[in-house]
């Protein structure tokens, strides 16, 4: 029996898919590969499959990561092969490591998200606007954004997870990079840091026609930044 990360892609057209969704398709995929799952124990034993965050439905994302446990031991080469080969159209199974034993759950140790966001411009701006709009924005000491929950609209603080952004103006399109918060701690949304900075300077964007990719996941510990596969391998 051993634990397995699996590093993947999401594209089209299965960014599509919700995330209860994308876990029955891992569970389908694995069992048509031939790959021997390991289930909790109970009265309704699951599979023992662990996504690092769950991705909204539209975005594409670059790296994913899911743990999986299976019995017996695959050689990663040879999962990744009969794996990919056993997923839908717009999975790409990208790299796979052993986790070793007492190694904490890919949930909790995922804590950075990195995401470009495209959207087109209504009218031609400077590329100044843009860049003033960032600072301006980066300098505020408090984002409050107002969410969903149980108990109706709620409002949340979420400039501490906001760690990088940066801009540029490309084909009439405004584009976005951002490194934010994710995991357990807590979460930034990438539309939250885009309305952010086009409010301040009332940058004119098509909002309805947004485009997200999720370019990676990402675990920071000491000051260094690693993807969860790196994590393992600096293990070795």
């Amino acid at each position: 029996m051993a634990r397995i990360r699996i590093a993947f892609s999401k594209e089209d057209p299965v960014r599509w898919l919700s995330h209860l969704d994308t876990q029955k398709a891992f569970e389908r995929a694995l069992r048509r590969a031939q790959i021997s799952l390991v289930f909790s124990e109970g009265y309704n034993p699951h599979p023992k499959i662990s996504f690092a965050s769950a991705l909204a439905v539209g975005v594409i994302s670059l790296g994913e990561y899911v743990d999986v446990e299976i019995d017996p031991l695959i050689e990663n080469a040879e999962l990744v092969m009969r794996l990919q080969k056993a997923m839908p159209e717009g999975f790409r199974i990208i790299d796979a490591e052993i986790v070793p034993p007492g190694q904490p759950a890919l949930m909790a140790l995922v804590n950075r998200a990195q995401y470009r966001v495209k959207v087109p411009l209504l009218s031609s701006i400077e590329e100044k606007e843009v860049q003033d709009s960032i600072q301006t924005s980066l300098d505020l000491d408090s984002w409050l954004v107002e969410r969903e929950s149980k108990k109706g609209l709620v409002q949340k603080e979420i400039r501490s997870g906001v760690y990088e952004v940066k801009g540029t103006v490309v084909e009439n399109h405004l584009l976005l990079e951002m490194l934010v918060q994710t995991g357990s701690e807590g979460n930034v949304r990438p539309e939250e840091v885009l309305s952010m900075v086009v409010q301040q300077k009332d940058l004119p964007v098509q909002l309805e026609r947004l485009r997200i990719i999720r370019l990676g996941l990402f675990v920071v510990k000491d000051g260094k930044q690693f993807t969860p596969l790196e994590v393992l391998k600096d293990l070795r």
